[in-house]
């Protein structure tokens, strides 16, 4: 039986990468992202190396969705063996050309939405 990895962040860079070397290692895939078409093109990728993927469009800022996908991931895979929690934003600029909502936005990712997946992965593990 192959184990399973979610990963936040799924469609694009680091996660992309990280979930394709995943699924070549033998591994399942949860992809969780924002962007439902990129989270396609990842699973068909992920199923041409022959493994497994489950995509669940999930914004990390949103409690209900996050808990969404941990049920979702439970519920098909039965057990996650590896939480890779990439979802960020990034955002380069001077100050001055920033905003207090951009600063907002970034925090309710990378802080904010790190503590809401682990707070509702406590049954994947």
């Amino acid at each position: 039986m192959a184990k399973t990895v979610m990963i936040t962040g799924a469609t694009q860079g680091i996660g992309k990468a990280t979930a394709i070397l995943f699924a070549r290692n033998g591994y399942n895939i949860v992809l969780a992202a924002r962007q439902t078409e990129r989270l396609e093109a990842t699973t068909s990728e992920i199923g041409a190396l022959g493994r497994d993927a489950l995509a669940v469009s999930t914004d990390v800022r949103d409690s209900g969705q996050v808990k969404n996908l941990v049920e979702k991931s439970l519920a098909y895979f039965g057990h996650i063996y590896v939480l890779i929690n990439n979802a960020s934003i990034f955002f380069m600029a001077p100050v001055e050309e920033s905003s207090l909502s951009d600063w907002q936005q970034i925090m309710d990712t990378n802080l904010w939405g790190t503590f809401i997946l682990f707070s509702h992965s406590y049954p994947i593990f």
